[in-house]
């Protein structure tokens, strides 16, 4: 009986598991994260201490919009990046310093559609990410 209470509070846990946002110091999200942030909320800024080279979102859906900021607390003056799904981005001109991950906005994104503000930031959609939404 024990077991079975275990189990579902194990498959509880990981049901409500809604992303994951990894920070690298290195550009193109190499080797092991920096920090790593698994969260089951959204409309959320993730702003670890430091500089960051690249910034990867996984475990979540394709219509999630994120976005990418050079300076801490996710301010829209502070934003290089906007996208949707999941990726590996890669700082431009400046490092990136915060991420923000949005609550489902119900759209159809189709490919990766992703803007920045030109200074040569870039997302990379691997088969992992895609190997990763929910």
């Amino acid at each position: 009986m024990q077991t079975s209470s275990f189990l579902a509070v194990v498959f509880g846990a990981v049901a409500v598991h809604a992303g994951t946002v990894q920070f690298y110091t290195g550009t193109g999200c190499p080797g092991s994260a920096t920090h790593t942030y698994r969260f089951d909320d959204c409309n959320r800024c993730l702003d670890p201490p430091g500089n960051f080279g690249s910034i990867r979102f996984s475990d979540i859906a394709g219509n999630r919009r994120v976005t990418v900021h050079n300076q801490d607390r996710c301010t829209s003056a502070s934003q290089v990046g906007q996208g949707y799904g999941p990726a590996c981005w890669r700082q431009g001109a400046t490092s990136l310093r915060s991420a923000w991950v949005s609550c489902d906005l119900g759209l159809a994104a189709s490919g990766n559609t992703t803007e920045s503000d030109g200074q040569a930031i870039e997302a990379e959609v691997t088969p992992e990410d895609l190997a990763n939404v929910d």
